[in-house]
């Protein structure tokens, strides 16, 4: 990137085409023994984050396209309404999962059936996406390194890339897309 800053879809397609430099690095061999796991992590934590700031975009939008509701506003903004210690409201920092983001997004602002798509593949990827994501950036105990291989990588990459086009396609409503390769 030439320029000091650029927009957040430049940046998700950054994070998007440079998995596909990773994953053909590890389907080709071309790496030395270690790096097919660090490779692997990268695609997995760059897939994520791609999703995750195309569902913040898509949130960011949602503010104002439509009248919300104070508690829809409150969770698009990550925040929460707390009774302090001197009996007062306050605004605190209240962590969404990324899959309850897309939830929302999908309920509120498109016409698919939750209970229809709870039952579909790719919300089964992204919440076992999800999860090996947490595992690699909030690692416990131990890490399972066995969730770091080319198979889960490509999963992820591939959730990720599917879950931007749905809600691009589903909630945004375009018929051309940005993320096509």
């Amino acid at each position: 990137m030439k320029s000091s800053s650029y927009s957040l879809i430049d940046h998700i397609k950054l994070l998007l085409d440079s998995n596909e430099w990773y994953l053909e690095k590890i389907r080709t061999k071309n790496t030395l023994p270690f790096q097919e796991e660090i490779f692997c992590m990268a695609v997995i934590s760059n897939a994520w984050s791609a999703l995750e700031g195309y569902i913040n975009f898509i949130a960011s939008l949602a503010k104002f396209a439509r009248k919300l509701e104070s508690h829809e506003m409150a969770f698009l903004e990550e925040m929460d309404w707390k009774l302090n210690d001197k009996g007062k409201f306050e605004k605190q920092t209240a962590y969404q999962s990324t899959t309850k983001k897309f939830l929302f997004l999908l309920e509120r602002f498109s016409s698919v059936k939750i209970v229809k798509f709870n039952k579909s593949r790719i919300w089964n990827d992204m919440k076992v996406s999800e999860k090996i994501r947490n595992g690699l950036i909030h690692p416990k105990e131990t890490i399972v390194f066995k969730d770091f291989n080319l198979e889960t990588a490509e999963m992820t990459h591939k959730t990720a890339k599917l879950a931007i086009l749905f809600l691009e396609k589903k909630v945004l409503k375009s018929k051309h897309s940005s993320f096509q390769s």
